[in-house]
């Protein structure tokens, strides 16, 4: 497989990776809304270690990137939980 074939499947799983991530996004906003009716914060460090936990052993060899991507990933998503309680439900 040549290199623009390659770059042609990537791609491909970006888009299917950014679907994903507007339908976590949506998610992310429910969540912010239940937490303020529950009177809950945004942070929750045992439901994020759960998740790293779990992702993690799914490929031991990615371990370290797993967790880079979704620590990143929290951080976006406890950014909008903020922004909807506060500022709303846009983004």
């Amino acid at each position: 497989m040549d290199l623009e074939e390659l770059r042609s499947k990537i791609d491909h799983v970006d888009d299917a990776i950014f679907e994903l991530f507007e339908q976590r996004m949506a998610l992310t906003k429910d969540i912010a809304k239940e937490k303020q009716h529950e009177g809950l914060g945004v942070q929750n460090k045992i439901r994020e270690r759960e998740i790293l936990t779990r992702l993690s052993k799914k490929d031991p060899e990615l371990t370290t990137y797993t967790r880079m991507l979704y620590t990143t990933l929290f951080s976006v998503s406890k950014s909008l939980q903020r922004q909807s309680l506060f500022a709303g439900t846009s983004y």
